[in-house]
């Protein structure tokens, strides 16, 4: 079996694993629009200074997080019971470990949105000012819900290998 690419594994997936964007591109997509569309609508901050003076320093802590917890997960899988346990031809080792590469791809992209938006967003009008915030506000806030459910799942999943674990 050889080792599959990072940008292959995302796209196309392996040879029984399906393409790894479908970790993000799924139903719940609709969940995370509704959340942008409710903060767009509910918060009454300007995005482009809310993204500057609170999100910013709340993106850095979720890369931080995500990639401690990585580096915990890493470790769990280093055990070779588990790894045999967890490790198959249907479930191979990159959709493990891709997994938590896209959640921090996924962090990464967040965190440069919210430098843009925080520097006052891109020249490029669309509708006018007051929709054109509206929708990079929505784009911010659709962007970060998405951000936080990969960040929950790589901690969620790096307990859940924990537990396994243990109870070897």
């Amino acid at each position: 079996m050889s080792v599959l690419p990072f940008w292959k594994w995302l796209f196309r997936g392996g040879d029984n694993s399906p393409a790894g964007v479908r970790n993000i591109v799924n139903p719940s997509l609709l969940f995370h629009a509704v959340v942008g569309l409710i903060a767009t609508t509910s918060i009454n901050a300007d995005p482009y200074e809310f993204a500057g003076k609170a999100l910013f320093p709340a993106a850095s802590i979720l890369v931080g997080l995500s990639l401690a917890w990585t580096t915990r997960a890493s470790t769990a899988l280093q055990n070779r019971e588990l790894r045999e346990k967890l490790i198959t031809d249907f479930r191979p080792a990159e959709d493990y470990v891709y997994g938590y590469q896209l959640a921090i791809l996924s962090i990464i992209c967040m965190v440069i949105y919210v430098c843009i938006m925080s520097a006052g967003g891109l020249n490029i009008r669309i509708f006018n000012n007051h929709w054109d915030g509206k929708l990079s506000g929505f784009w911010m806030y659709f962007i970060i819900s998405i951000s936080l459910r990969e960040c929950w799942g790589v901690v969620n999943f790096t307990n859940m290998l924990t537990l396994l674990d243990y109870r070897r």
